[in-house]
């Protein structure tokens, strides 16, 4: 690929992904997983109630980290198992699939009729901090960064391009994530 053609490429993305940035215009939900609610009047032992209530909270808890493969108690870490990510807004969806499993980032639209996946090795990193990616087409090598927005809040992903700009992607569904991107084609870079 010229060396003109990539960057007319990288500029067009650039401008795609400024108009999505734009076209946003959903507030975060932020959960604080960290922090339990419970009644000023509990009691010692177990009730059917408490029962009841301990089981929607696992239900919650669950649903609030759907967008990865970890639990509780890892998926702050930002280090292993898999996330999804994607856009918000815009006439497309955009999505990031990290992991660390494997040692991949995976990235692909949906509703724009792109069949293809964009699969590059994980270079070195961790979400908390950076998790660089680096692309390799012909002799022509870049790379990206993907972290948390916030350190150990894992549901607001940070995308970093080699100009500088930081692009929001928000947790979506895993399997969801998933499903889409099975019948469409991987491309290594």
């Amino acid at each position: 690929m010229t060396r003109l053609r990539k960057n007319i490429l990288m500029i067009i993305g650039m401008v795609m992904f400024a108009l999505m940035a734009i076209g946003s215009t959903e507030d975060m939900d932020y959960q604080d997983s960290s922090s339990s609610s419970t009644s000023g009047t509990e009691k010692a032992g177990n009730t059917d109630s408490e029962t009841e209530d301990s089981k929607e909270e696992s239900d919650e808890t669950e649903a609030a980290y759907s967008y990865s493969s970890n639990g509780e108690d890892t998926v702050k870490n930002g280090d292993s198992g898999m996330y999804s990510y994607k856009t918000r807004g815009g006439q497309y969806d955009c999505y990031y699939i990290v992991d660390f499993d494997e040692g991949y980032v995976y990235y692909f639209t949906e509703g724009n009729g792109s069949g293809i996946v964009e699969r590059v090795k994980i270079d070195s990193g961790d979400l908390n901090n950076v998790l660089i990616i680096t692309y390799h087409d012909g002799n022509d090598t870049w790379s990206y960064g993907l972290h948390f927005k916030w350190q150990n809040q894992p549901d607001h992903l940070i995308m970093q391009d080699i100009y500088g700009t930081e692009y929001d992607y928000y947790g979506t569904d895993l399997s969801d994530a998933l499903e889409l991107m099975k019948d469409k084609e991987v491309v290594d870079y």
